[in-house]
């Protein structure tokens, strides 16, 4: 696979390792801006080497330390990234020809490959993608597993469908549309089984983390809600005051980020740890310049670390941002010795 930076991995690793010991309780983050000024960007996607992808500008990126152009398909003119493995495979959407704004989702290993569509299909777009290279997205309105071939998983009433995610034992999620045209949460293994039944609404699964644990929206009386999926139950997680909230991902901790709507009915970035839904605005260890918000969080790592945007209320300027957990003071000692374990096991020779 590509290594843009083996430097910068290491230390990704070392700063990783060590802060994923501090403590939950009272947690702050640091938010480094991704963004250059003037420029729309967003990030959409996170390993836990803490490596970035999305989109700057109407074109996909990778983020190291450094911004990388991924470029596009063919002639195309856009592209974005949405998901990145631990071995640097990034996989996304591009156009692939002048004049055509037909998408093909793509694999990124180091070059840019066009993963095609179902038959019958126009568009697709690839939205995650596991430890094991298993690619997942739409094409068109059918949800896809990519394994060098490109599968549709199908619908509940041979209608529409669509596959947000895929953990490292290739379990995919996402929505399928029934006979009566509601939409409901799914989990595939092999087999598809309906997740949200049990909800009187439409639901969609966003994403699923390694230890099972499944993410999405419920949507009832015109009211969205971030949701999680257990044991054949829906439990909606509230909001940050406003009318309605989304749950974009989930880590191995059960940590989920997202995004909900204020009493303000502004848009803010979340994160929600054991029962309560916290404004990741607040855990911010200083502040943002006037009139910018967190507004989206959008994929969040192991090791506790978080991607999004922050926007500007007045100019409507967008720019990706990476939020990496501060450690506490009391935590110093445990840092210190994280830091040492880990670089023990880089010298090992796991630093790959």
């Amino acid at each position: 696979m590509v290594r843009f930076a083996g430097f910068r991995r290491q230390a990704a690793v070392l700063t990783a390792g060590a802060l994923s010991i501090a403590l939950s309780s009272g947690q702050t983050y640091h938010l480094t801006d991704l963004g250059t000024p003037g420029v729309t960007s967003y990030a959409n996607g996170i390993n836990s080497w803490g490596e970035v992808v999305g989109m700057n500008e109407n074109h996909a990126f990778f983020y190291d330390g450094t911004m990388h152009d991924i470029g596009t398909l063919g002639s195309g003119l856009a592209s974005a990234a949405n998901g990145i493995n631990d071995d640097d495979l990034i996989v996304g959407y591009s156009t692939f020809e002048v004049g055509n704004s037909d998408t093909h989702a793509f694999r990124y290993d180091g070059s840019l490959h066009d993963l095609g569509t179902l038959p019958g299909s126009n568009s697709s777009v690839a939205y995650g993608v596991n430890a094991g290279g298993l690619v997942v997205g739409n094409s068109d309105s059918r949800a896809f597993l990519y394994d060098g071939t490109m599968h549709d998983l199908g619908t509940f009433g041979d209608r529409a469908s669509g596959a947000g995610a895929v953990n490292s034992d290739g379990k995919v999620v996402g929505w399928a549309e029934n006979s009566s045209g509601r939409f409901h949460a799914f989990l595939y293994d092999g087999v598809r089984h309906d997740i949200g039944s049990s909800f009187d609404g439409d639901t969609t699964a966003s994403a699923i983390s390694d230890s099972g644990l499944i993410v999405g929206d419920a949507l009832s009386g015109g009211v969205d809600l971030a949701a999680t999926f257990e044991n054949g139950e829906v439990h909606t997680l509230g909001t940050l005051g406003g009318p309605s909230s989304s749950a974009a991902d989930v880590n191995g901790s059960g940590l989920i980020v997202g995004t909900s709507f204020t009493a303000h009915q502004g848009s803010h970035a979340f994160l929600y740890e054991g029962s309560t839904m916290l404004d990741l605005n607040d855990l911010l260890d200083t502040s943002l310049p006037e009139g910018w918000k967190l507004r989206e969080a959008n994929a969040i790592n192991s090791n506790g670390w978080i991607v999004g945007d922050i926007a500007d209320d007045v100019t409507g300027e967008v720019h990706a941002v990476l939020l990496t957990p501060v450690p506490e003071p009391t935590s110093l000692i445990a840092l210190g010795l994280g830091t040492l374990l880990t670089w023990a096991s880089v010298r090992r020779g796991n630093s790959r």
